[in-house]
């Protein structure tokens, strides 16, 4: 038997009253000794980078940043990256504090050290 929305032709694990999804604008590469990220400035001129890259990029799994950001209660936003896959973005304050976080708590590398310190250059 099928439900209302797979009659309606729509996916049946999609809301439809979902966050607005942005599109990224502008990407940036950001190099800092043998640390390199993406940034990605959104059409409201937030400049964010991916939840994925925030952790993988200093060595850690993705997960981590995932509780880090639940754990602070910020919500990712949904961006739409420029090859039309969305994407779950973080600000760039919100990911100097998770590589401050890191380090804080023992949990850290020279890889967030390098981080934690090229941002807070970078946004100060």
């Amino acid at each position: 038997m099928f439900s209302r929305n797979e009659k309606a032709g729509k996916h049946p694990n999609r809301s439809t009253n979902s966050a607005k999804v942005l599109r990224v604008v502008q990407r940036i590469r950001m190099v800092y000794k043998c640390l390199r990220i993406v940034v990605y400035i959104l059409e409201n001129e937030e400049k964010t980078v991916t939840l994925r890259q925030a952790a993988v990029s200093v060595g850690k799994g993705e997960h981590s940043s995932k509780d880090f950001v639940k754990k602070i209660g910020v919500t990712p936003q949904k961006a739409m990256l420029p090859n039309r896959c969305l994407s779950k973005m973080i600000s760039l304050s919100v990911t100097a504090q998770y590589w401050r976080y890191l380090n804080q708590s023992g949990q850290g590398n020279f890889l967030s050290q390098m981080g934690e310190k090229m941002l807070a250059d970078y946004l100060n």
